[in-house]
């Protein structure tokens, strides 16, 4: 993948720096110092301007939700087969998938929705919890945002990768920052919604 992107980018990069030379030269002749100077900060945001707006946008208006974060509204002990010899939870084969219940009634179950407008206010709103199926609700939930914007100019790369590649190696590059948040100081950095299984609450 590098062996596509190194030249692409060289080029994009090299084209990029011949526009900033080219227009940068035009301010002057046209508007003298003061010209030349706007120029230079317009091409300098040009680039970035969009990610600064999406990383803004997702730390002040979509990480301060009140829905963000982890919860745990209920903390149920299992059978000892379910932990391991330091007493944490061990997931059984399929459980991240959602494919298996715990003690027969426990599912994990997780999803995904996109919104806003790319490239300023798009995000990725991700969401897992544990469903106790007996009860009909959640002994566990978790809600997260993630960066889906900025980066408007790596579309130009659309055309040269397939849609996972594309996705994966060129969008990653500016995509996945997250909220890391945890609701209460006494979680740990690593609570999940399989801290419910840690013990009665």
């Amino acid at each position: 993948m590098g062996i596509i992107l190194l030249p692409l980018g060289t080029l994009v990069i090299g084209l990029y720096i011949w526009a900033v030379a080219k227009g940068t030269r035009w301010a002057y002749r046209k508007f003298a110092r003061q010209g030349a100077i706007v120029a230079i900060v317009i091409f300098a945001l040009l680039p970035i301007g969009d990610t600064i707006v999406n990383r803004w946008y997702h730390k002040n208006a979509l990480c301060t939700r009140d829905e963000v974060g982890l919860r745990i509204y209920e903390r149920v002990k299992l059978p000892q087969r379910y932990y391991d010899s330091q007493g944490r939870f061990k997931a059984p084969d399929g459980w991240f998938s959602g494919r298996v219940l715990v003690n027969g009634r426990y599912q994990k179950r997780s999803g995904y929705m996109e919104g806003g407008v790319f490239p300023f206010t798009a995000y990725e709103k991700r969401f897992s919890g544990v469903f106790d199926i007996e009860k009909n609700r959640f002994i566990s939930y978790e809600v997260d945002y993630w960066t889906k914007g900025g980066g408007w100019w790596l579309t130009v790369f659309r055309p040269a990768f397939p849609r996972e590649d594309y996705l994966t190696y060129v969008r990653g590059i500016v995509n996945g920052v997250d909220c890391s948040v945890v609701m209460r100081s006494s979680d740990r950095r690593d609570a999940s919604v399989n801290s419910a299984f840690e013990g009665e609450s």
